[in-house]
C-alpha cells in the first residue's frame, strides 16, 4: 500500500471502508492468504471509456487501499499532481481527463480452486451492478487400449447479472478430467447443485469408448441470465464448449480437444485425426470461445493438425510434419489458442492448449490440446480454463488433463459508480 506525501490536500475515502482481511483473503469459508493460495484472487479494476463505449484503458490494482486512493484523487482532480499514484495500476494511468472519457470501476474475484466452498457476501456488495460468470472443467484424454479415439470436449460458459445475495453463497468449481475418459466437472454459484443455482455451466465430456465422439459442456444445460436461474433456449447468457475432434478408424488417428466456451461465444471444435496403414496424425486442438476463434485443423497424410485460434487473438500451435523432422506439435498461445498436433511422434506430447485472457492477463477460456499420434505419445493438457484434452496413444503412460473450471465475480461497490469530467464540474 502506497503512503502518499502530504501536500496539504485533505485525504478521504471514496469506497465504503472494508477491513483488509475481508478483501486480501477473499471471502471464502476457509480464509487463506492470497500469496499462499493464488487460485483465489480479488483484484480491483478501473476502465476509461469514450462516449461511444470504446475502452481506451483498463487498470488493475492488487490493493484496495491503493485503488481507493487512486479513485479519490481521480474524482477530486488531484491525480495529475500525484505521480506516485500513476504507476499503481497495471498498466499505469494513461488517458487523463476529458469530456469524452467516462470512468467505471469494479471489484473482481477469481475463484479457480476446484471443489466446493462458501462465498461470504462483501459489505459493499451491489445487487443491481454485478456479473457472475462460470466455465466448466474440460474433459481428459482417453488413453490405453488399441484403437483410435476422439478428443474431449471443452467446458461450457454461463453468465448471470444483477444477482441478489443473502449472507453467503455456496459454490462449486468443476475440476478438469484427471484420468482416462474422465469428463470435466460442472461449475456453479449460489446453489446446492447446477440445476438450482443462480448461474452455472456444464463440464466437457470425455470419450468412454475407443471410437466415441463427444460434445463440450452444453449451453442448454446452463443456468444464468438476469437475476440468475433458468435460461430460455438460445439465451445469450450461455455458450457451449467445443466438441472433441473425431477419430479416424485404425490403430491410431486421434482427435484434438475442444476449446472452452467464453464470454465471446462457443468454444471451437478439435480437429479430426488421420490414419492409414503407414501414416497417422492427430487433430489440432480447438480455440477458446470468442468472436474470432477457430476450430483445430484436421490431420492429413504427413501433417498433424494446426491448433485453432483463441477468442482474444491467441494463436494456434503449428502441427508437426514428417518432412522437416518437426515431430512435436507447438503449444497454443495465450488467448486460448488450441495446441498443434504430432505426426508419427515418439516424443512426449507437448501440444498443450493456450490459457485464456478474456478477463485479465491470466484468466480466461482455455484452448484444447492437440491429439497425439504414434505408438508412445503421451497426452497434453487443455488450457486454463476449461480446455478439453486431445486423445493420445494406446501405450501412453500419461494422459492429458482437462483444464479446470473457474468462477468470476464482478461487482461495482456501493457508492462507486461511473463518472466523467463534466459530471464533476471539471
Amino acid at each position: 500500500m502506497i503512503i502518499l506525501p502530504d501536500k496539504n490536500i485533505p485525504r478521504s475515502k471514496f469506497l465504503i471502508p472494508v477491513n483488509r482481511k475481508n478483501w486480501c483473503s477473499p471471502s471464502q469459508s476457509v480464509k487463506l492468504d492470497r500469496a499462499k493460495n493464488p487460485t483465489i484472487q480479488t483484484k480491483f479494476k478501473i476502465r476509461a471509456r469514450l462516449n461511444d463505449g470504446h475502452v481506451v484503458w483498463t487498470g488493475w490494482f492488487e490493493d484496495r487501499e491503493d485503488f481507493d486512493a487512486f479513485l479519490y484523487s481521480l474524482i477530486s482532480c488531484t491525480l495529475i499532481h500525484e505521480k506516485e499514484l500513476w504507476d499503481l495500476p497495471t498498466p499505469a494511468w494513461a488517458p487523463g481527463f476529458s469530456e469524452n472519457i467516462t470512468y467505471d470501476f469494479a471489484t473482481v474475484t477469481f475463484i479457480s480452486a476446484t471443489g466446493s466452498g462458501t462465498y461470504n457476501k462483501p459489505i459493499d456488495w451491489n445487487n443491481i451492478f454485478n456479473t457472475i460468470e462460470t466455465i466448466g472443467g474440460g474433459g481428459a484424454s482417453y488413453y490405453g487400449g488399441t484403437g483410435a479415439k476422439g478428443g474431449s470436449g471443452g467446458g461450457g460458459y454461463a453468465k448471470a447479472v444483477n444477482v441478489t445475495l443473502s449472507t453467503t453463497a455456496s459454490y462449486t468449481v468443476g475440476a478438469g478430467g484427471k484420468s482416462a475418459g474422465a469428463s470435466g466437472g460442472d461449475t456453479w454459484f449460489n446453489g446446492a447443485s447446477l440445476g438450482v443455482s443462480s448461474v452455472g455451466s456444464k463440464g466437457g465430456l470425455a470419450p468412454t469408448t475407443l471410437s466415441q465422439n463427444v460434445l463440450g459442456g452444453a449451453a442448454s444445460s446452463a443456468v444464468g441470465g438476469i437475476g440468475g436461474g433458468t435460461l430460455n433456449p438460445g439465451s445469450p447468457y450461455a455458450y457451449s464448449g467445443g466438441a472433441g475432434g473425431s477419430y479416424s478408424s485404425g490403430q491410431w488417428g486421434f482427435g484434438g480437444g475442444g476449446g472452452a466456451a467464453g464470454p465471446g461465444g462457443n468454444g471451437s471444435a478439435g480437429g479430426a485425426g488421420y490414419y492409414n496403414s503407414t501414416h497417422s496424425a492427430g487433430g489440432g486442438g480447438g480455440g477458446s470461445g470468442g468472436f474470432f476463434s477457430s476450430a483445430g485443423g484436421n490431420a492429413s497424410l504427413d501433417f498433424g493438425g494446426n491448433g485453432g485460434t483463441g477468442g482474444t487473438g491467441g494463436g494456434g500451435g503449428l502441427g508437426g510434419q514428417n518432412t522437416t523432422g518437426l515431430y512435436v506439435g507447438a503449444p497454443g498461445t495465450n488467448g486460448g489458442g488450441g495446441g498443434g498436433s504430432h505426426y508419427n511422434a515418439t516424443a512426449s506430447q507437448t501440444a498443450v492448449g493456450g490459457n485464456g485472457t478474456e478477463w485479465d492477463s491470466t484468466h480466461g477460456a482455455g484452448g484444447g490440446s492437440g491429439g497425439s499420434a504414434g505408438p508412445s505419445s503421451n497426452g497434453a493438457n487443455g488450457g486454463l480454463y476449461g480446455g478439453g484434452a486431445g486423445a493420445c496413444s494406446s501405450t501412453a503412460t500419461i494422459g492429458g488433463y482437462g483444464g479446470d473450471g473457474i468462477i468470476v465475480i464482478t461487482y461495482t461497490p456501493k457508492a462507486a459508480f461511473s463518472f466523467n469530467s463534466p459530471m464533476l464540474g471539471m
